[in-house]
């Protein structure tokens, strides 16, 4: 009897726990933002168009189809925290409207700080609207001495 009180015990502490863990994807828009690897301070994200016609974001001009990454803070500013950054030459940002066809998706790369959340910008309707993962990104810069 005390075998199987211990076993359920464990079993709801384990879901109680697991939907603690930061959230790993978001939808809004007609696209999803989905954490796909992190390593250190790295993240690699996917964003998926998920509705039925083009999906439009901003990537930065030039650089391929990798859109812009964006990070926010919990104090709610916004910075820009791609791995790659194109600025013209005036030193603005250099970006531009790109689109992602129905069902497929584009990667983008981040670096985000421990309390940030990583997102990304949609066009919705002529306004720049923001896809926010919807937890802080997980630090898994301490994943090697945990192991051990």
């Amino acid at each position: 009897m005390r075998f199987a009180f211990a076993t359920v015990a464990a079993l709801l502490v384990g879901c109680a726990a697991g939907s603690m863990a930061p959230q790993t994807s978001s939808s809004a828009h007609g696209g999803t933002l989905s954490l796909v690897r992190s390593s250190g301070s790295k993240q690699t994200l996917v964003l998926r168009n998920t509705s039925s016609s083009p999906l439009a974001y901003i990537h930065w001009f030039s650089l391929g189809p990798e859109p812009v990454a964006y990070c926010r803070g919990m104090d709610g500013h916004v910075r820009f925290c791609s791995l790659r950054v194109m600025l013209a030459e005036d030193d603005q940002p250099y970006t531009h409207e790109s689109y992602i066809q129905p069902g497929e998706a584009v990667k983008l790369q981040a670096c985000p700080t421990e309390d940030e959340q990583v997102g990304v910008h949609l066009w919705v309707d002529g306004r720049e609207e923001a896809l926010w993962l919807g937890g802080r990104t997980p630090n898994t810069s301490l994943e090697r001495t945990r192991e051990r």
